[in-house]
């Protein structure tokens, strides 16, 4: 139960401390209200308006697509998380430049691998160094000169773009 209750209070911080709307089991719905603070028996939610008086509501009087909200943005919350905390600085020379990013070359004395950077950028030229922290934002596939199909690692230099790129290529694989 402990563990519950921390996963929700992780999801309403998820979710950002506003919400539009906040419905609850006996049917009523909460509009324009940001949750203020997470207990382990419930949420205290405060109206945006002025002179709105804080409320306190149990978990038990959150509706059930309430807390099948909360569920998805701690799942969310958690995977951000990840991707944040495995960031990686990784030299290399860019190899070429895309509309979409950079293809970069790694080499060190044991290891040699190409990965992909999205990026807009557009201070990175053809064999210029490079040196950035990268966040994992899944696989790139490209077309070499020599007609190859090829895939590698591809990275973000921000951790909420990486994200973005890791929801985007799991939906279109569903």
């Amino acid at each position: 139960m402990k563990n519950i209750l921390i996963l929700f209070a992780a999801a309403l911080m998820a979710i950002g401390a506003q919400a539009d709307e906040i419905r609850l089991t006996q049917g009523s719905i909460l509009k324009d209200v940001t949750v203020t603070r997470v207990d382990q028996d419930g949420i205290i939610v405060t109206p945006n308006r002025v002179g709105g008086n804080a409320v306190k509501y149990t978990w038990n009087q959150l509706a059930t697509e309430e807390i099948t909200r909360i569920k998805a943005a701690a799942k969310e919350d958690t995977k951000r998380a990840a991707i944040k905390d495995n960031a990686v600085t990784l030299p290399g020379k860019v190899l070429s430049v895309t509309k979409e990013g950079i293809l970069v070359h790694y080499q060190d004395a044991t290891n040699s691998f190409n990965f992909f950077v999205y990026t807009t950028a557009r201070q990175y030229v053809d064999n210029a160094p490079f040196s950035e922290t990268l966040y994992m934002a899944g696989r790139y596939q490209y077309t070499s000169l020599l007609g190859a199909n090829s895939t590698v690692l591809a990275f973000a230099l921000n951790p909420e773009e990486a994200f973005a790129r890791m929801k985007k290529a799991k939906a279109s694989a569903e």
